[in-house]
């Protein structure tokens, strides 16, 4: 690897690790906006999705410069294509962090979440954004072992995901068809926040060792029941 290409390569993948950081901060600020009806912290949301959009940006253009400047091996290609992947991927996270902000907002200065339920759903805010951290530390660390400890954060968020749904299809449900709907869709959010973060924890290994993690079986069941 040359110098030039070594050294955009380690300027991209801490691109790509910044963006993980602001989406996941984005999404800490959307459960504060929902969970306690802030809407500085929903406004805090579309601020810091617009960093990582302006980041995603720069992340394409420094793949684009690579290609262009230098000629990549088959492994720094490889790199190079699933790190515009993986942008994608943080930049989507950003995206549904301002989709929970948005049900926030709509609802203030009510609570947007039963108090019933708003255990359940800050359980489930702290697992996805516990995953984008950690994909975080994955890229810093350029370290492929410490994604096999994340399939089972992954498993967590859905098992939680099926007990919310469980409460609200519950005959001593009361709070409504339209707050059902809210909280149902509001943990698809959660869940395909954390989809996304295992989708790069999976490109990561590949472009790493040129080999999926055995968490793509759970990927493509938590991608068939989360909206995206």
């Amino acid at each position: 690897m040359t110098s030039a290409i070594g050294d955009g390569l380690a300027a991209l993948t801490f691109q790509l690790a910044e963006m993980c950081a602001m989406a996941s901060q984005a999404m800490d600020y959307a459960t504060q906006a929902l969970l306690q009806a802030d809407l500085e912290a929903a406004e805090a949301v579309t601020a810091l999705h617009e960093h990582t959009a302006a980041m995603g940006s720069s992340a394409d253009e420094t793949t684009f410069l690579l290609l262009a400047l230098h000629s990549p091996s088959a492994a720094n290609l490889r790199q190079i294509v699933n790190a515009i992947r993986i942008a994608g991927d943080a930049e989507r996270m950003g995206e549904l962090a301002v989709q929970v902000a948005e049900i926030a907002r709509r609802h203030h200065p009510q609570h947007a979440v039963p108090t019933e339920v708003s255990g359940r759903v800050a359980e489930l805010s702290a697992l996805a954004i516990g995953l984008a951290r950690a994909i975080q530390d994955v890229l810093v660390s350029r370290e492929p072992r410490l994604v096999a400890s994340l399939c089972s954060d992954g498993s967590a968020a859905d098992d939680l995901h099926r007990q919310l749904l469980a409460k609200l299809i519950d005959s001593r449900w009361t709070h409504g068809v339209a707050a059902g709907v809210d909280v149902a869709r509001i943990c698809r959010l959660y869940e395909g926040f954390a989809d996304h973060a295992l989708h790069i924890a999976q490109r990561f290994v590949f472009q790493t060792n040129g080999h999926r993690p055995r968490l793509a079986q759970h990927l493509s069941t938590t991608r068939a029941a989360t909206t995206k």
